[in-house]
């Protein structure tokens, strides 16, 4: 075993001169070892913290129960390291001038093994990194892991992969090997069954073995137990680290300062970069993961022709090409098309489609002679489309549709509709009656409609809003709508004459007065006495055969007297047609003059009769 006194002067000058010789070739991923928080802790104790130098490589905290003593602790690699001749030294570079571990069993002579874990912030990559156990002569170290699941690692998981010996000849510069039996030939074996390196027994210096683990570690457990003298067991960490980078192609004058970003498996940003003057950028040094991601995002008045995203793969070396294409933006549309046909499948010309989308977008078009029709140029948004039958068609289906046009312009085909032949067309003609006086609505009374193009009138009661309606109303001229008034109404019906082209007649509105007038004061009768009959003077009464009875019998009424003369409102004017009908105007005064003058003779005649 290699004892570690304090170095002497010369010691100190020739390490300074091996370091100003150089380290040998370099790989070209290499990233450098690990770097280490100072031991905290006492004896039997001890935590630390291990930092691999790639970026996004996790960190590892660290305990152990290692008894303290000398050389217990981190270590300078000033007089100790890994020469890049070394099998791990070709791949990872030489260790010289890099800290390292130094731990020892639980007890300085004869003691328990100690336990060493390293618990990784997150699961390690799958490859690309390595840890050295360095100073195994006189003693065994027993090596476990837990994998990203938390299940425990076979032995080929660990990645073994050779023993060597750092003070072996041909290394240079060489550290510190000097002593008896420090020749560089002693070499530890592997035992995978047992996942133990265990020394030959004899104290000597550089006997060493490398791993490289083939699967993503959780934690890594090193269990140190002695086999003779007081031995101490040192540990390096190191990892390769490769480059993400690629280009921008931009317009001309734009390609410097775009951002793009650099995302881990779970989608947490890593890190930015922008774009230098020729579009390029890079993420230099990453740990070896193979599930990265890049990300552009494009200023605001630029758009990616592409990709916005990328994966990376850095578990077998750089990445590059990376590239995005941002261009300025062009105003995407898609279109909307269909058929309009019959149930019978025959097509349907001439029929109106009207596409409403947003922000107040309308287009129409008109079906073809094989029922076709596109809204073309429309912008990415929700449309509701509308077909309306044209002259002789009615739907038979759904009559709109709920259309999305994406963002990217895709068209959107197969909106169809069907519609079915009309017999003829047909309108409604409706209107109301009320009471001139109150505004009031009459129920109950009867309309009629008459026209040439009618084989018989039809008759309709105007409903509780003293509402009608006569439904399906072919075209026509010379129609003929008329109330049918009470008997005791003033004479004659109110009436109204219109046309049906080609839509429904609305308006036929009617203001009317009843004729049931109030009674007026009856002039009062003689009281008969038992000897007088009891008929009027103006009528003989005949002989009775019978004795007359005791009571008067009762004089026939005299006519009631209006109080004012009753008044038929009509509408003034036919409705002209395609326009909804006006409200009927004022009475008529011809028929007020004639319905007084009517009054005032009745009045006369029955005054005579009653003489």
């Amino acid at each position: 075993m290699l004892r570690r006194p304090l170095l002497a002067a010369g010691s100190l000058l020739l390490a300074a001169a091996l370091i100003l010789v150089g380290a040998g070739p370099a790989a070209a991923a290499q990233a450098g070892w690990a770097d280490w928080d100072p031991l905290a802790g006492t004896s039997r104790d001890f935590t630390t913290t291990m930092r691999q130098q790639p970026a996004g490589f996790p960190e590892a905290s660290v305990v152990t129960d290692s008894v303290a003593g000398s050389a217990v602790g981190i270590q300078t690699g000033a007089s100790t390291f890994l020469a890049p001749q070394t099998a791990p030294g070709e791949k990872y570079g030489s260790s010289q001038g890099r800290p390292y571990l130094n731990l020892r069993p639980n007890g300085l002579n004869a003691a328990p093994p100690s336990t060493t874990t390293y618990t990784f912030e997150r699961p390690t990559p799958a490859a690309g990194w390595t840890f050295v156990l360095g100073d195994i002569d006189a003693d065994a170290v027993t090596v476990t892991a837990t994998g990203a699941d938390g299940s425990e690692l076979t032995a080929a998981e660990l990645g073994f992969r050779s023993t060597f010996n750092y003070c072996a000849a041909g290394v240079s510069p060489k550290p510190s090997c000097s002593g008896p039996g420090n020749d560089g030939t002693d070499l530890p074996a592997w035992d995978a069954a047992t996942s133990t390196l265990t020394g030959g027994g004899a104290d000597t210096a550089g006997a060493s073995g490398w791993f490289e683990p083939t699967v993503p570690i959780k934690t890594l457990t090193l269990e140190f137990a002695r086999t003779s003298g007081s031995p101490v067991y040192q540990t390096w960490f190191s990892a390769l680290a490769y480059d993400i980078a690629g280009t921008v192609t931009a317009p001309e004058g734009r390609q410097q300062g775009i951002t793009l970003q650099l995302l881990d498996s779970d989608g947490q940003e890593l890190a930015e970069a922008e774009t230098d003057a020729d579009g390029r950028y890079s993420f230099p040094g990453y740990a070896t993961y193979d599930d990265y991601r890049v990300e552009i995002i494009p200023p605001a008045d630029l758009v990616a022709e592409g990709p916005t995203a990328r994966d990376a793969d850095l578990s077998a070396g750089d990445q590059t090409g990376l590239d995005f294409v941002l261009v300025e933006p062009v105003e995407v549309t898609g279109s909307i098309s269909g058929t309009v046909s019959t149930d019978d499948g025959d097509p349907v010309p001439g029929a109106k489609i009207t596409g409403t989308g947003p922000e107040g977008v309308e287009q129409t078009a008109t079906t073809d002679d094989d029922g076709g029709y596109v809204l073309d140029e429309l912008p990415p948004g929700d449309y509701a489309v509308v077909v309306t039958p044209p002259d002789g068609y009615q739907p038979v289906g759904p009559v709109d549709a709920d259309v999305t046009v994406d963002e990217e312009g895709t068209a959107v085909t197969e909106v169809d509709f069907t519609l079915t032949r009309s017999e003829e067309p047909a309108y409604d003609v409706s209107g109301t009656v009320a009471d001139l006086a109150s505004g009031d609505p009459i129920a109950e009374l009867e309309v009629e409609l008459t026209g040439p193009d009618l084989a018989e009138p039809v008759v309709v009661t105007t409903d509780q809003d003293g509402a009608f309606a006569f439904p399906n109303v072919p075209p026509g001229a010379d129609y003929k709508v008329t109330v049918d008034l009470p008997d005791g109404s003033p004479a004659g019906d109110p009436s109204a004459t219109f046309e049906v082209v080609d839509r429904d007649v609305t308006g036929i509105d009617f203001l009317v007065v009843l004729g049931q007038p109030s009674p007026s004061p009856t002039p009062s009768a003689p009281e008969p006495t038992p000897s007088e009959p009891t008929t009027p003077p103006s009528e003989p009464t005949p002989a009775p055969t019978e004795p007359a009875p005791t009571e008067p019998a009762p004089t026939e009424p005299a006519p009631t007297e209006p109080t004012a003369p009753p008044t038929v409102v009509q509408p003034t004017e036919a409705p002209a047609p395609n326009d909804e009908l006006p409200q009927t105007g004022a009475p008529s005064p011809l028929l007020a003059v004639a319905g007084l003058a009517a009054l005032l003779l009745g009045t006369h005649l029955l005054r005579r009769r009653n003489r």
